[in-house]
């Protein structure tokens, strides 16, 4: 789902995680494609999908050695994994919801993007009533994949799905279930009210963030950096300068970017690691103290 909607999609991320997993009923039939240097693939959460229920879908992703593909905000240059999709009646598809982004340096320049083997989550609304047996869901996806090169890549990819019609015939597919896990890792839960802010100095912009880090645990092995939704609220490529304090606030000053008014909010997703490990992720909307009415975007 894409920064700042609200839609029927916001209900089928909730419902669709409390789902169970139960006893099998069926195989998933899909069919991985390659192009290049990226194997794609659609796959399925689960075994077969419940009428009036949300279902969770994912785009595989697997890159060769070296490679990337790009985020939602693909940084300095790149350009983010798009899917088309062609969906039977009354089934609605929404917006990736994409994990918390890694960072590369390209030629200079900022990346934000993924390697290895990856999955891009996207739930789908299913109408309260499906008359067929199994329903096939297709789409075409286009990604730019990069190493020192850029090359474009694409495919036309499906998955079909046997309709069960009680959550007692529903299982996790086993096969995939280490993807959704290292996706669901990777989304950024919201900061609580309170617990952050954002101020212009000078041309920077300072984050504070507070009551992410228990205490006792080893500063010196924290890292953290923000990935703005917006492309020019701040320097992507810049140094990002980090400070633990004794009183565990995180605090990232940001580079501003010289050539574009400031931001009246920042919005980004904000990613810790420990240890090269990742930690958390963490979604951020915050006002930006500081900020003339006259300087605003």
């Amino acid at each position: 789902m894409q920064h700042g909607e609200t839609s029927l999609c916001f209900y089928a991320v909730a419902a669709g995680l409390v789902l169970s997993v139960l006893s099998p009923l069926s195989v998933v039939h899909g069919q991985a494609v390659r192009d290049g240097q990226v194997e794609a693939e659609l796959i399925s959460e689960y075994s077969a999908l419940v009428p009036g229920q949300p279902h969770r879908l994912g785009l595989r992703l697997q890159m060769d050695q070296g490679w990337h593909t790009y985020w939602q905000n693909p940084g300095d240059s790149g350009i983010a994994t798009n899917i088309r999709w062609d969906l039977p009646g009354g089934f609605v598809a929404c917006e990736i919801d994409w994990p918390a982004p890694d960072y590369f340096e390209l030629s200079g320049l900022a990346s934000y993007g993924y390697e290895g083997e990856i999955v891009l989550p996207i739930f789908v609304e299913v109408p309260e009533t499906v008359d067929a047996a199994e329903v096939t869901w297709r789409a075409t996806v286009d990604w730019l994949v990069c190493k020192e090169t850029c090359v474009p890549g694409g495919a036309e990819l499906f998955v079909t799905l046997p309709v069960a019609h009680h959550f007692g015939s529903l299982s996790r597919d086993t096969r995939h279930a280490d993807l959704f896990t290292w996706a669901d890792h990777r989304t950024p839960r919201e900061l609580s009210e309170g617990f952050g802010e954002a101020e212009l100095i000078g041309d920077d912009i300072r984050l504070t963030v507070r009551g992410l880090l228990p205490q006792g645990d080893d500063s010196a092995s924290f890292s953290a950096r923000f990935f703005p939704h917006d492309p020019q609220s701040i320097a992507m490529s810049g140094e990002q300068r980090f400070t633990l304090t004794d009183g565990r606030e995180i605090i990232l000053d940001l580079p501003g970017n010289t050539i574009s008014p400031p931001p009246a909010r920042l919005s980004g997703v904000l990613v810790i690691h420990q240890g090269g490990d990742l930690y958390s992720s963490i979604e951020i909307n915050l006002p930006v103290r500081g900020v003339a009415a006259s300087d605003r975007k």
